[in-house]
């Protein structure tokens, strides 16, 4: 859960909680990949517990940040919030009443048989855009294919957070693979236009 592109994390707890590095494959087989050397950055609490990293640098248009969580029981709340300037931008949450995220999203929660029961993991991506941002997110065991767009003049922070969830593996809240994608527009060559008393003698194109 280092990654390249972010802050320091900050970690803050209320009440019965904690976190520890420990292996998402205690939610069952199906949230095994998401650890790294087996490992991943889990949290619990039956009363409340956040971590949060900065961006090295704001998102600009075309970037894009993206995370993996994994769940098995749907007790409490557990989700991710983007920030921009200290002022919260967007929500996803999931609890027994489903997914929700901002601008009234939602999505029926993913059963329980064959599919919480072994482990679901929940990969989340969000692109700027010049006027927002468009995000994804997709569960390995189907039953949630979420997208939308959100109105942001920025984002430069993302919080994972957990409440009232319990104890036990069950209800402990992993995540790992954090990463910026930096837009790729830079790259594209430049269009070069001749008049027509002018010729080519040579282009030369850094990336």
């Amino acid at each position: 859960t280092a990654g390249t592109g972010f802050g320091p994390w900050t970690v803050s707890t209320s009440g019965s909680a904690g976190t520890f590095l420990g292996d998402a494959a205690r939610h069952g087989a199906g949230a095994a990949s998401l650890d790294t050397g087996g490992q991943s950055f889990m949290m619990w609490a039956t009363g409340s517990a956040e971590a949060a990293r900065s961006l090295t640098t704001p998102l600009s248009s075309g970037d894009t940040l993206s995370a993996s969580f994994s769940m098995q029981f749907d007790n409490g709340n557990r989700g991710i919030a983007l920030s921009n300037g200290g002022t919260e931008v967007f929500y996803f949450q999931v609890n027994d009443s489903g997914f929700r995220w901002s601008g009234n999203g939602s999505a029926s929660l993913i059963p329980w048989g064959g599919l919480r029961e072994t482990g679901v993991i929940v990969t989340f991506s969000v692109t700027k855009t010049p006027s927002g941002a468009f995000f994804t997110a997709v569960s390995n065991k189907g039953g949630l294919n979420a997208s939308g767009t959100f109105t942001a003049a920025g984002i430069d922070r993302i919080k994972f957070y957990v409440n009232s969830a319990g104890g036990g593996a069950g209800g402990d809240y992993a995540f790992n693979k954090l990463s910026v994608t930096a837009s790729t527009s830079d790259n594209i060559p430049p269009t070069l236009v001749l008049s027509a008393n002018q010729r080519l003698i040579a282009i030369s194109v850094v990336s």
